[in-house]
């Protein structure tokens, strides 16, 4: 079995022991037997527990001069036997910036626990120790000198400031990889309505110049006042149209636009498959066709028809345009409300507001058959927050829950307030967390996706925000079908 590791005091108070023993044993010198036998074991398990230390065992005079010190003293500072005898204590090993307050400390409290202080070997090289030391004192009080033990604490530190950086590396990978589901988010949301706005610039150049051909021949045609005046109307009644499109189911559509197509090659209009699709979008049908072949003469029909056309289709591009850039304008400025670029870490925040930003950066992953619910509470307050890293807390629990939903499912998300708390609750239909893995969710470097899949900080980062850096609360409550996380911020952090 493995033995108890020992602390520096248990080895400092051995030490007096095995010391006080010892120096009782020395009066019993020369008086042979029992007594003589026991002196020399006593002797024997001192020295064996003296020298065998791996920590720099020391013991000083009153006045700080050294008379004893173990092999691991010798080895951790590279003094000779000789040279350690021969310097006090504080002036051989403590920085001396540290020699005072370790000089005050163990003249008023009589000992040192675990002192953290910078010592150094005989090179001038520091090291960070650990100290321990306790004051022998004679029955009248007055000081006989000092036992101390040394703990070169060195490469620990080095190793724990190793790991420190590494944490620290590995959440800076887990900030990147959330940016990079944002940045695809965000890509995805920009590509199409800038694809189709590109499209919609393309084609209206063409349109442009149809639109313009259609205007001339138009005003080539004898046109009586009451024809003008229709014209004007059915221009106008276009250029609404083209605004918002006439919704049609598919099938439908297409019986209509071959009822319209047929019709058109009746009366000879020139390129009939290519205007009866707008004029579905105009919302004839072959009686609306016949009215406004009744009003306009058979010469003029083609004109009225193509001017339909073109204004229609040009209107309707330039719409489109105006919706595709205006799609783009709204993710850039969800983007730049999400993480609150230019603004001051703490201040009023919209939580509803943040929120609908996530959903919106993160609307790639939910538009594969998955459902998002937001029961909103009207008097929700702003709160003192920090909106960007709040945004991140909310990305990384929607994303889990998306990623437990696949590819169908619902996700509602509520807030209300409960006295001086904002809550958040996120909520989806999914499998459930089990309830052996649940008390470690939040434990850094702890996940349950597939390798590579996930760095196990998402949930850790998402803790350390809303507790210590928002003095909130979040837990998870979780079974098959459901996983609730709840979010409790606190309105104003005074309040807290």
């Amino acid at each position: 079995m493995k033995a108890k590791s020992r602390t520096k005091e248990e080895l400092i108070q051995e030490l007096e022991v095995l010391r006080r023993r010892v120096a009782s044993m020395e009066e019993s010198k020369g008086k042979g037997g029992p007594e003589e036998e026991a002196r020399r074991d006593g002797e024997e398990r001192y020295r064996l527990f003296f020298e065998g230390s791996r920590d720099a065992m020391l013991i000083s005079s009153a006045d700080g001069k050294v008379v004893e010190v173990n092999q691991a003293t010798l080895d951790i500072f590279d003094y000779t036997e000789e040279e350690a005898m021969r310097l006090p204590v504080l002036e051989a090993y403590a920085h001396p910036e540290d020699r005072p307050r370790f000089r005050q400390e163990l003249q008023e409290k009589g000992s040192a626990r675990d002192y953290a202080v910078a010592l150094r070997k005989k090179d001038g090289t520091e090291m960070d120790c650990l100290v321990s030391a306790t004051v022998r004192r004679a029955k009248d009080g007055s000081i006989l000198g000092y036992h101390a033990i040394i703990r070169d604490i060195t490469e620990r530190k080095r190793a724990e400031e190793a790991l420190r950086q590494s944490e620290t590396m590995l959440r800076q990978s887990e900030k990147m990889a959330v940016l990079g589901t944002l940045t695809a988010g965000v890509a995805h949301e920009l590509n199409n309505p800038a694809a189709a706005a590109k499209s919609g610039a393309g084609q209206l150049e063409g349109a442009i110049v149809r639109f313009g051909q259609a205007r001339s021949q138009l005003s080539q045609l004898d046109l009586t006042a009451a024809q003008q005046g229709e014209l004007q109307r059915l221009t106008q009644q276009a250029l609404q149209r083209a605004a918002r499109p006439q919704e049609f189911d598919a099938l439908a559509r297409i019986d209509r636009e071959v009822e319209l197509e047929t019709w058109l090659e009746e009366q000879r209009i020139p390129d009939a498959w290519k205007l009866a699709p707008t004029m579905v979008n105009l919302n004839y049908d072959n009686p609306g066709l016949r009215a406004l072949a009744e009003r306009f003469a058979p010469d003029q029909l083609p004109a009225v028809i193509e001017g339909l056309d073109t204004t229609y289709t040009v209107y309707n591009l330039l719409t489109g345009i105006g919706q595709s850039t205006g799609r783009i304008s709204e993710v850039v400025k969800a983007l730049k409300a999400y993480s609150y670029l230019d603004q001051d870490p703490m201040r009023a925040v919209d939580l509803h507001e943040g929120l609908d930003n996530t959903l919106l950066v993160l609307g790639h992953k939910l538009k594969s058959g998955i459902n998002v619910r937001q029961e909103y509470a009207l008097d929700l307050p702003t709160i003192q927050a920090n909106g960007s890293e709040l945004n991140q807390v909310w990305t990384n629990i929607i994303d889990n829950a998306a990623d437990a939903l696949g590819e169908q499912g619902e996700i509602t998300i509520r807030t209300h307030q409960e006295g001086e708390w904002a809550v958040i609750e996120i909520e989806d239909d999914g499998p459930g967390i089990p309830a052996d893995v649940q008390p470690r969710i939040f434990e850094p470097f702890f996940t349950t996706k597939p390798p590579g899949q996930g760095t196990g900080l998402g949930l850790d980062i998402s803790y350390n925000i809303v507790v210590h850096k928002h003095r909130g609360n979040i837990k998870v409550v979780s079974e098959p079908g459901k996983t609730c996380f709840q979010v409790w911020l606190p309105v104003t952090l005074e309040a807290t």
